[in-house]
């Protein structure tokens, strides 16, 4: 039998697509009632497996009760040598492993393990552990086999096994002792066990399934939950807070040790008490969100301290992306990372990243990631059109990345998109044939959400594009040579990874809401060029509060806790990011890599190269053609420059178009903000104002001045002494606008 047809034969639904190799099927590694799981036969008999709601390889073909290896033909592959798909040019040699040795490892009585009805047996060649899963009423289910300690291919199942949670059967000694610790695999469960703990082990941290698993906790009144410092942790946190059994966990965060294996082993004769104190220290999931920071006792807090006090986290962060081996990218890379801390708020702001082939955007988009936990985001490279409602998966409080905007091309999909990013979520009436009849179906996927997408095009689909934040990465020759400098070096840096995640982790037990005091005033001072303003004015706000959130642990409260955010210590910094992107996102202002290509152009003309080539722009620019090309694109299409040779794959023939405008400050400066703010609380108290803001020549009238930002600010206090704001510390400043805290949020 052929590696497909055995796949084939364990899957239902199984369809026939239009070519003679490829299948569709409902997936079993989650709920599946559409169909979401691709097969197809390699053209060397491999088995191609993908499922388009997100579910790996390895999740598909455990619960197909079968391994990696039975994705490939034996006949044309080494049996004592597993590729795996997922990884290029990976090849894993296949371990051995007895119980003599599991034993020995894990520092146990050979004889209790045996008790546990574990053996080892001949598979496929080599020695493995048959560890035997039973239900309940103690009957043997399911059987999965360890074949080593240490690789990461270590497991597999037995032909027509169901996963479950291991340990069933001792559920009522749990029940007797009134809890229970809840832990990732069985080794964990093997090492609580011959210590007298009640525990039961997922068999893989994502493994956990609300409808199977959670009736089996009944009677129980304490669910202690063991949190790892790793990703297999953050995936149990994400889980649980959907899952019944949230409010009665307590939490153990691993701190100083991996699991309750790896803490035995380091002193066995002192495991009783470390554990017990572990479980006195654990935290209630529902004091998550409650817990006073400076006082958490988890491992997040730990974890994070360092980076949580630090004046400037930013300055951290490239710092750590540059070792992790980005250069070059400073300003993109905060503002990809602080739209990740907006995850925390009610407003998400969502991103493109763009520029041309092989210039790193998505490199720089994964780098950035991997400062977040896993469940801050969902990568995708691709979607079908309604896959996005359709799948299981939660987009709450989480990014879709698309590392290609072709991944999400359709006018369904980009308008299901927009639903998502302006409404907060997706409302979906569809019918569906039941029984021989048609019924309706209300499918709602709940958000806040974002977007983060890169693209090698000059623009999206206009409608997703303004609900988003441009950027454009760097493609000159100093860049390319920077990278090769960095990719040269031979003294890697290693980047604690760990405690970024745990600062986010920290963030999200935090109840996020910040304010901006000084919103109305920075309002009023922003020109109303575009209709646009009016959204990313939004996105704005929310890049701020992000930056203040991202303090938190140095920021002052006002008396409803809310994180005040300040023009020096917030704005300032978000302004100096953003104000060239959204200037230039609808023309008061041009960038200056096209005013750099014009400005080429004009160059070449005037030495007699009338009309000119890409090619001569890209020489006189030293970029490449395609780069070159790709800046020409824009500055053809905002007018700025005229091709008369049109058509894909002519010569460009290039003369000048419309000038370029004069660039229009949008965003404020920040001192003169500050002196706005000074300048309206004054008068909101009818006193005579001392400053004038830049450009009057006239003190503010008070009548006018409260027609022009609303009766939000009657009622401000009168500053304590009419110093100039540009020498009042920060207490001083928000004490004159102090009436308007909390209003302006």
């Amino acid at each position: 039998m052929k590696p497909i047809d055995s796949i084939l034969e364990r899957l239902k639904g199984v369809k026939q697509n239009s070519n003679v190799n490829s299948y569709k099927a409902l997936c079993p590694a989650h709920p599946d009632t559409v169909s979401s799981l691709s097969v197809a036969e390699g053209s060397d008999r491999r088995v191609l497996i993908n499922c388009f709601a997100g579910c790996s390889t390895d999740q598909v073909v455990s619960n197909l009760g079968l391994t990696i290896a039975d994705l490939f033909d034996s006949k044309l592959f080494n049996k004592s040598l597993v590729a795996y798909p997922s990884e290029i040019n990976a090849t894993v040699q296949q371990s051995s492993l007895s119980l003599k040795e599991y034993a020995q490892a894990k520092a146990m009585p050979e004889g209790f393990l045996s008790e546990l009805g574990i053996r080892q047996e001949n598979y496929r060649g080599s020695m493995a552990l048959m560890i035997p899963y039973f239900d309940i009423a103690g009957q043997e289910k399911s059987v999965r086999f360890r074949h080593s300690l240490n690789d990461s291919r270590k497991f597999s199942w037995t032909t027509g096994s169901k996963t479950f949670l291991y340990g069933l059967w001792k559920i009522d000694e749990a029940r007797n002792k009134g809890y229970v610790v809840l832990v990732e695999g069985e080794s964990d469960c093997h090492t609580l066990w011959n210590a007298g703990f009640p525990a039961l082990g997922i068999p893989g941290a994502a493994n956990w399934k609300e409808g199977r698993d959670v009736t089996n906790f009944e009677g129980i009144e304490t669910i202690y939950v063991l949190i790892e410092p790793d990703k297999g942790g953050e995936c149990v946190l994400d889980w649980l807070g959907r899952s019944a059994i949230k409010d009665r966990s307590q939490l153990i965060f691993a701190n100083g040790f991996k699991d309750p294996s790896e803490l035995y082993l380091q002193s066995p004769s002192d495991f009783d008490m470390k554990w017990h104190q572990a479980m006195e220290e654990s935290i209630p999931w529902s004091s998550l969100k409650d817990s006073d920071p400076r006082n958490m006792r988890d491992a997040t807090w730990k974890d994070c301290e360092e980076l949580a006090t630090s004046e400037d986290i930013l300055k951290l962060f490239i710092r750590d992306i540059r070792a992790a081996g980005v250069v070059g990218e400073e300003r993109n890379v905060k503002i990809i990372f602080l739209a990740l801390v907006t995850r925390h708020l009610e407003r998400l702001v969502s991103v493109v990243v763009k520029g041309p082939s092989s210039s790193g955007k998505s490199w720089i988009v994964n780098q950035v990631l991997g400062f977040f936990p896993e469940t801050a985001y969902r990568m995708l490279t691709a979607a079908s059109e309604k896959a996005l409602i359709y799948s299981k998966e939660s987009y709450e409080r989480k990014y879709l990345v698309f590392c290609e905007a072709d991944g999400i091309k359709g006018e369904f999909i980009s308008y299901v998109m927009r639903s998502l990013l302006s409404e907060g979520n997706i409302r979906y009436e569809t019918t569906e044939k039941v029984g021989g009849e048609f019924k309706v179906r209300f499918i709602e996927k709940k958000g806040p959400s974002g977007l983060i997408v890169t693209t090698t095009a000059a623009s999206l689909h206009r409608e997703n594009e303004t609900r988003m934040i441009s950027l454009t990465v760097k493609d000159t020759g100093e860049q390319t040579a920077e990278i090769l400098q960095l990719l040269a070096a031979d003294d890697p840096v290693s980047v604690d990874l760990n405690r970024w995640h745990s600062l986010d982790r920290w963030l999200s037990t935090n109840e996020n809401v910040a304010i901006v005091p000084f919103s109305k005033q920075l309002a009023g001072m922003i020109p109303p060029v575009a209709v646009r303003l009016r959204r990313d004015f939004s996105a704005l706000l929310s890049l701020i509060k992000a930056h203040a959130v991202l303090h938190r642990a140095t920021r002052k409260k006002d008396p409803q806790g809310r994180v005040i955010a300040t023009i020096e210590s917030d704005y300032s910094v978000v302004r100096d990011l953003v104000a060239e992107v959204l200037a230039t996102g609808f023309d008061s202002a041009v960038s200056g890599t096209i005013r750099e290509t014009v400005a080429a152009v004009t160059e070449l003309i005037e030495h007699g190269k009338e009309p000119c080539s890409t090619r001569d722009v890209a020489e006189k620019l030293g970029l490449d053609k395609s780069a070159a090309s790709r800046r020409i694109g824009v500055a053809v299409g905002k007018g700025y420059l005229i091709n008369l040779q049109e058509g894909r794959g002519k010569t460009s023939k290039l003369i000048l178009g419309d000038p370029m405008p004069t660039d229009l400050q949008i965003l404020p400066d920040p001192h003169d903000l500050k002196r706005k703010c000074c300048t309206v609380a004054m008068k909101s108290e009818g006193t005579n104002p001392v400053f004038v803001p830049p450009g009057e020549d006239q003190p503010f009238d008070d009548h006018n001045d409260r027609q022009s930002y609303g009766s939000n600010h009657e009622g401000m206090a009168a500053p304590r002494s009419f110093t100039d704001p540009e020498t009042m510390s920060d207490e001083e400043f928000y004490d004159t606008i102090d009436g308007s805290v909390g209003k302006n949020r």
